[in-house]
């Protein structure tokens, strides 16, 4: 059966991406994937294009790449304009070595074109206007292919407009621009205001806004291209500031809107004739004096932007055929509206609706460009930052991440399990949203909402979505369908797509749930901050925290109140994407930003609506409590106005590591690691019997137990094991299901794949000539090279039973470790012996090299960022540090889930002395107890993290690209594998410190044969694990030496891994079995232990298939991948249980 687990985390987060400068001059449009796009023209006059690409934000030199502007030419001015039809019409003035300039009009450009060079049958231009300061664009039909666009030029800027010479309407004429000639208006202008374009079914013209000498204004329609010429003057509406024009879709004639006192409309007849006064459509009750107005229009829809004097920018909704019936709305304050580009578009829904989606691009502080957008579904404004992709720049965003994993049961008792496994790995999943969401998925910007779209997984069959938003807005998410991906060449599979039980994740249940507590002003004011300092300042009166706590009280009532009925729904996800009605949520935005002027407020019961009442001034607000979305929106204006910011609510209410506990781990592994290894060298260099003969003593060893492993009944152990609840999704975790699949448990895994460890991690790894060590590796190699595809052919021949042990279903021990006879046990071992001398030799040398390169400095954007500022502050970052890092996260994230506290602090404890009393019995209690927990707890972050390398190898040389997962680019691959083969063998060392085998001193043995075989199996299993670092060792300096293809280098690697996991698998069932009769053990540890050795030797098994590409056929190699990640998701899992049960209090 196939489910999908979900999780939500409310926290601080760390993207790569640049800030887009405002410029001089921008202008918004929409893309061909329904984004907004931004041209804007810097001060040194270059046309930039901000606008996505295959799944990245690219900025461009639009003036070059389009093939416009050549040699040292400039960008004067220009202007874009959208269609109703989407595509887009271009105007530049480009400056030449001669007086005047260029001027070009790019027609009919479909958005998704404009990063190819424009061709000439799409340019008209005029070769000799004079110098244009600035150009003003009108549409002049609903399709803009069917028709050139109205255009007029200034030759001063527009705020400097004062004679009518100034301004001159352009006309094309096939592919020629030409300037219409002089005109003039009936009085003479002291400075013109205003100018938009219109058209008529008499010709095009313009209309212009003018004050006349005596101060008095006018409204002018100025026709140029009827057959006679004419100008009209309209009735003026009191106090004119601004124009703005739409195109009526039925009509095909323009609609003129003036801005003063009232908000007129003038229609056709209006402003052709000199007694037309307009029709009133909004009174700006509540809206201060307004300075300029501009509408975005889809279809029928209407938006119209006031800005007013002190820079605030108010809203109306309404349609283009009933203007009068409107609403204005406040959405930024005073001083943040002043340079704002409206947009409106329309998305296609599942249910024949359209989804309306409102986009204002605005300036910040900084000169940069924001983005607000709204969708006719929630009614929630959200601001987001405008960004291009970068490989350096970082910034933190504020806000949710969430995770759905689709998970495989693997139950054979489970009657609705799958016959058969399918490919989970890159499957896809259908996902609709309360709201549209401007988000990150597996690192590339996407949006999700109540359209619905399907996104795909990645090689874990994980969607990693990581909200844009600033400023907290929580929506509500439903997984509907999954399908799975179709295997290239594969059989298609029928009936594949299927509903998902319990699809809905709302990330304010945890939010909501830590507000439950806070019920008086004290508890509010106990609240701290991760340093300790209160929450709550002293200066916040008594009267607004007692209300806060009373507000939190209601709020989360009404959130418990939404959870139960969509509990009490079957199709609870269906209520998550209902439209809302009434309009008022859209004034959050301006009720967050006036939180200091609210001179009452609270949660109040309005006829039988819960509502939000805020008054600020003379206006009361009234938001209805009827989302999550709202109540979310609710609880972060209660704590801005008790004075804590997002900041301080993500201390609270979300998710926030502890970076110094954080450090404290990562410092330990750094000392188990190099106590770990230094013990190792002393181990290796006392050890008197040869290689050889140690391999024949395990041929030996092995043979003889494999007759108790045959008969050892694994079932019945495993019967009191709920395996189907340990390695499937089900929908009612446990708090061990629920850590393993949480954000934060894989937030490490995460910021190295998708921030930036795939596309631009450095490794400063200077050598260039090879020491003694690596040239006798080398001459070693060479002596083997020929002899690996012969042991390849001895594994690859079993490799199908193997495979098919580990899909739904078919798991089962016993008949596992009965595949595994005598003959297979020979072969395995002749086929080591063959490679021990290379492999045990790179296990010895490999020591200093995992040393040396540990301290080699590794730059990757995210993680860098994060390090160098946040938790180190200056330290550099080196490849010891990033991979212990990067495991203990996950470690202190389980550790303190389950113990609440953090781990314990081995630096400057573990040396190579202590911890060799440690592994032999003899080391203090203290010590020992804290190495023995932490390595509990590691063990899991290193599967988890270790796995996510492993994986990333095998997709780096593209051979999975035909799931559609994506291989490291062929530019970049070089420098990746060297970053992935130094961290695989630093993971690898690591592994020697978390998982060491404890063995005390031989004399306090009652039993010394058993004691004896004890020692042989534990110390066998750990010269084997060690064998996979020596493997690791030759990886990296033959790759780096010989240069050899990867696809070579893979199945090298996966051949050794095969051959040792079969030995691997038979001590490690029994070391199990050895346990189960001393008693010492607790039973869960028992079964896990055998679990762990099952699904080992399933991962190994299942990675070695998938890098046999040129051994086996396509559909094993794919299912091969596939168990790979269902057995490293079923290890890491088990590990979490390890710590929980065998944690020493």
């Amino acid at each position: 059966m196939i489910t999908v687990t979900k999780d939500g985390e409310l926290m601080t987060n760390y993207v790569t991406i640049n800030p887009v400068p405002a410029d001089e001059v921008f202008g918004a449009f929409t893309d061909h994937e329904k984004q907004p796009a931004v041209m804007s023209l810097s001060e040194d006059n270059i046309l930039y294009l901000v606008i996505s690409d295959g799944g990245k934000v690219t900025r461009v030199d639009f003036g070059r790449s389009s093939g416009i502007v050549k040699g040292e030419r400039k960008v004067l001015a220009f202007a874009v304009q959208q269609s109703l039809d989407g595509t887009l019409d271009i105007c530049m003035a480009v400056d030449k070595p001669t007086s005047g300039c260029r001027f070009y009009l790019l027609h009919a450009i479909r958005p998704e074109d404009l990063l190819q060079p424009i061709p000439s049958s799409k340019i008209i231009d005029a070769v000799n206007f004079p110098i244009v300061a600035h150009i003003y664009m009108g549409n002049k039909s609903t399709a803009m292919s069917q028709s050139l666009p109205l255009v007029m030029v200034a030759f001063v800027r527009p705020d400097r407009i004062t004679k009518t010479e100034e301004l001159n309407f352009v006309e094309f004429k096939g592919k020629e621009a030409k300037l219409n000639g002089n005109w003039t208006v009936p009085a003479d202008p002291e400075r013109i205001l205003a100018v938009e374009l219109g058209t008529v079914s008499t010709g095009d013209g313009a209309f212009i806004l003018y004050e006349g000498q005596s101060g008095k204004k006018h409204l002018l329609f100025q026709n140029f291209t009827g057959s006679v010429p004419f100008a009209v003057q309209p009735v003026c509406p009191e106090g004119a500031v601004g124009l703005t024009t739409f195109l009526d879709t039925q009509t095909q004639e323009t609609t003129l809107i003036v801005a003063g006192d009232k908000i007129t409309y003038f229609l056709p007849r209006d402003y052709l004739s000199p007694k037309g006064t307009g029709t009133v459509i909004d009174n700006l009750e509540h809206v201060p004096g307004l300075k300029d107005i501009h509408c975005s229009q889809s279809q029928e829809d209407l938006r119209l932007w006031y800005t007013t004097v002190d820079d605030a920018l108010y809203y109306y909704i309404t349609t283009t055929s009933d203007l009068s019936e409107g609403v204005n709305i406040p959405l930024l304050s005073e001083g943040q509206g002043g340079r704002a580009s409206g947009l409106l578009c329309a998305q296609a829904r599942d249910d024949d609706s359209d989804l309306l989606v409102s986009s204002l691009l605005s300036v910040d502080q900084d000169a940069n460009i924001y983005l607000l957008q709204q969708d006719s579904a929630s009614k929630a404004w959200q601001r987001y930052p405008f960004w291009f992709s970068s490989e350096k720049n970082v910034k933190e965003v504020e806000g949710y991440m969430l995770r759905f994993q689709v998970v495989q049961s693997n139950d054979p008792e489970d009657p609705n399990n799958d016959d058969e496994g399918e490919m989970i790995v890159g499957s896809w999943l259908y996902v609709t949203c309360s709201g549209l969401v401007r988000c990150f998925i597996n690192g590339k910007p996407a949006t999700m909402s109540p359209a619905g779209d399907w996104y795909q997984t990645d090689v874990k069959g994980v969607l990693n979505v990581l909200l844009q938003t600033e400023d907290a807005t929580c929506h509500q998410f439903a997984v509907q369908r999954y399908r799975p991906v179709e295997i290239p060449g594969g059989k298609r599979q029928r009936n594949s797509e299927r509903s998902i039980e319990d699809p809905l994740l709302d990330p304010s249940e945890k939010v909501v749930g830590r507000l439950k507590n806070i019920q008086t002003e004290d508890d509010l004011r106990a609240l701290r901050r991760q340093d300790g300092t209160p929450l709550i300042g002293p200066g916040v009166p008594s009267g607004d925290v007692v209300r806060a706590a009373q507000a939190f009280q209601q709020l989360s009532e009404r959130a418990d109140e939404i959870h139960l009925d969509q509990k009490q729904k079957l199709a609870a996800y269906k209520v998550a994407v209902r439209e809302l009605k009434g309009q008022a949520t859209g004034a959050w935005n301006w009720v967050e930003d006036k939180v200091k002027d609210a001179i009452d407020w609270g949660v109040k019961l309005i006829g039988d609506v819960w509502k939000f009442v805020v008054k600020i001034g003379e206006e009361i607000f009234e938001i209805a409590l009827t989302t999550i979305t709202s109540i979310v929106k609710g609880i972060v204006w209660v704590f801005k106005k008790v004075s804590a910011f997002i900041k301080d609510v993500i201390e609270f209410l979300g998710f926030l590591f502890g970076w110094g506990d954080i450090l404290d781990t990562t410092d330990s592994i750094v000392a188990g690691f190099n106590a770990a290894l230094d013990h190792g060298k002393s181990v290796l260099e006392t050890q008197q019997d040869t290689v050889h003969g140690w391999l024949e003593d395990l041929r030996d060893t092995l043979k003889e137990q494999l007759p108790i492993l045959h008969d050892t009944d694994y079932t019945a152990v495993l019967k009191n094991q709920e395996l189907a609840k340990l390695l499937s999704g089900s929908s009612k975790l446990s708090d061990d299901d629920e850590t393993k699949q949480s954000v934060v448990y894989n937030w490490s895994a995460y910021n190295f794949t998708y921030g930036g460890g795939t596309t631009s991690a450095v490794l400063h790894d200077d050598s260039t000539s090879r020491t003694s060590t690596e040239e006798e590796l080398l001459r070693l190699w060479d002596t083997v090279v020929d002899q690996i595809e012969a042991i390849t052919d001895t594994v690859v021949k079993v490799a199908k039973e193997f495979v098919d042990f580990f899909k739904p279903g078919h798991f089962n021990v016993n008949k596992l470790i009965n595949k595994v006879g005598t003959i297979l046990i020979d072969e395995l071992v002749d086929a080591l012996k063959r490679l021990a001398d290379i492999i045990f030799y790179a296990l010895s040398t490999g020591i200093s090299i995992a040393k040396d390169l540990g301290n080699k400095k590794i730059n990757i954007p995210i993680i860098s960022w994060v390090w160098e500022n946040i938790i180190s502050r200056g330290r550099p970052l080196t490849l010891l540090n990033f991979c212990a890092l990067l495991i203990a996260i996950p470690t202190t994230v389980l550790y303190k889930a389950t113990t609440k506290s953090a781990p314990p602090k081995l630096s400057g404890r573990v040396t190579k002395d202590t911890f060799a009393q440690h592994v032999t019995g003899k080391g203090s209690a203290s010590l020992s107890k804290d190495i023995t927990n932490f390595a509990l707890s590691a063990s899991s972050g290193l599967e988890l993290v270790s796995e996510e390398f492993s994986t990333l190898g095998l997709l780096a040389d593209g051979t999975f690209e035909g799931l559609g997962l994506e291989g490291i680019s062929a530019g970049f691959i070089d420098e990746f594998m060297n970053v992935f083969d130094s961290a695989t063998l630093a993971f690898e060392a690591v592994g020697g410190f978390v998982e060491w085998p404890i063995i005390p001193d031989e004399t306090t043995a009652e039993d010394t044969h058993a004691f004896d075989l004890a020692k042989f199996n534990k110390y066998s299993g750990w010269a084997l694990k060690g064998a996979g670092m020596g493997s690791s060792v030759i990886v990296k300096v033959v790759a780096k030496a010989k240069k050899a293809p990867r696809p070579v280098v893979k199945r090298w690697k996966a051949t050794v891994g095969a051959a040792m996991s079969v030995p691997k698998l038979c001590l490690s069932l029994t070391n199990g079995i050895q346990d189960a009769e001393e008693g010492e053990k607790s039973d869960i540890l028992i079964v896990n232990g055998f679990l762990k050795g099952g699904f080992t030797f399933g991962k190994q098994w299942g990675e070695s298939v998938a890098a046999w590409n040129n051994q086996v056929e396509n559909e094993l190699m794919y299912a091969g991948l596939v168990v790979k990640q269902i057995c490293a998701i079923a290890l890491y899992g088990l590990k979490i249980v390890d710590f929980g049960v065998g944690i020493i209090e």
